[in-house]
């Protein structure tokens, strides 16, 4: 099992618990509260556009909590998931709502789907990407279904300070800018640290690190923002191609 295909064991519980989404939100007022949600429409204003007709691919939809969103408001939405109960209740949570919105099961490192998008949304799943390959991997799959003057919208994780002490050490190590896990026993990809074994779980990049990385990988900045997700902080940001 890939380390990202653990999301699947982790929907399904949502699912048994009757949760909505996988903050375990019980009512959709609490999905449109999502950072992601909030940033996009912040950003959207900022450079005056609405969601109306737009159209949005989100990445890393889950139960599809941006794209519900950017539906409600307009758009016009595809989103796509590795874990196939997460699609599951995104389809049910568009039917309760009356919303139209085309769920997809699949890989989002490796995705080609014959259309093009003015906006790409990150729905919080780059920082759940380790490795230079994945991650590379995720911009190229942004920039293959971007229009030429379309945008990408990034929510991502980010390290401040000491991170060590962020997490509880009887489950995590943090080196490197790379947050280990015990997780589950099917993720063959571990990694021995003292006499435990962990697998990669998230990447936590600084700020700097995370915004040359979206210049390495051919986009330039149009908006930034830090927000606070708990004891973590996020960098919101709005990117465009390189010209």
């Amino acid at each position: 099992m890939k380390y990202y295909e653990m999301h699947e064991i982790v929907y399904q519980r949502i699912k048994n618990d009757g949760h909505l989404s996988w903050d375990k939100s019980v009512s959709y007022d609490d999905m449109w509260l999502h950072g992601t949600n909030t940033g996009l429409k912040r950003h959207l204003t900022k450079i005056g556009l609405s969601f109306k007709d737009l159209r949005v691919l989100d990445l890393g939809t889950g139960t599809g909590t941006s794209a519900l969103y950017c539906a409600r408001e307009g758009a016009k939405c595809v989103g796509v998931e590795v874990s196939e109960t997460a699609i599951e209740i995104a389809i049910k949570n568009a039917h309760a709502l009356g919303l139209n919105i085309e769920f997809i099961v699949g890989d989002i490192l490796n995705l080609h789907l014959s259309k093009k998008f003015d906006f790409v949304v990150d729905s919080t799943v780059l920082h759940c990407i380790v490795g230079a390959k994945d991650r590379t991997n995720f911009y190229e799959t942004a920039k293959r279904h971007l229009d030429t003057d379309g945008f990408l919208f990034i929510n991502t994780m980010i390290s401040e300070g000491d991170m060590s002490s962020r997490f509880p050490k009887e489950y995590f190590h943090y080196e490197n800018e790379i947050l280990w896990s015990l997780g589950i026993s099917e993720i063959t990809e571990r990694k021995t640290i003292g006499e435990k074994s962990y697998f990669a779980h998230r990447t936590l990049l600084s700020k700097g690190n995370q915004i040359e990385e979206f210049r390495q990988n051919g986009f330039e900045i149009v908006n930034t923002e830090i927000t606070s997700d708990s004891d973590v902080k996020c960098l919101v940001a709005l990117l465009k191609l390189k010209s």
